[in-house]
């Protein structure tokens, strides 16, 4: 972590001198990762080091995320069966969300939903 740089007497210190986050021509790879992870922890002192755990390989990202470091949970529960009646699935389906909402997984689960064509939706259902 950079100390912050003296300052006069009655003046706030002056913020530590800006540093260029790691990138390089593979920026999609998970050494680039935990390159960018150690730069985090060395300049800010935290160690999140639950960040750097997951399940798929950095190179999926290439154009979603820039200085990627890694992944958060997001708490995941299903609801259902919903049915859906949309240009890309028609059924009956088991569906995750991924929330943290108290009550939203429940929610789903205690009304009939019908996803898609206007019909009734948790972002229409009054």
């Amino acid at each position: 972590m950079t100390a912050p740089v003296a300052a006069a007497p009655g003046l706030a210190p002056a913020p530590p001198p800006r540093r260029e986050i790691p990138r390089q021509d593979d920026d999609y790879t998970a050494a680039a990762a935990r390159r960018r992870l150690a730069f985090l922890t060395e300049t800010t002192g935290a160690a999140p080091e639950h960040l750097g755990r997951y399940s798929f390989g950095p190179a999926v990202l290439d154009g979603n995320i820039e200085n990627f470091i890694g992944i958060a949970q997001v708490p995941v529960g299903i609801a259902g069966p919903l049915l859906v009646d949309d240009e890309h699935a028609r059924g009956t389906f088991y569906v995750p969300l991924a929330t943290t909402e108290g009550t939203l997984v429940a929610s789903y689960n205690r009304w009939p939903f019908q996803v898609g064509k206007g019909r009734a939706s948790p972002s229409n259902m009054g």
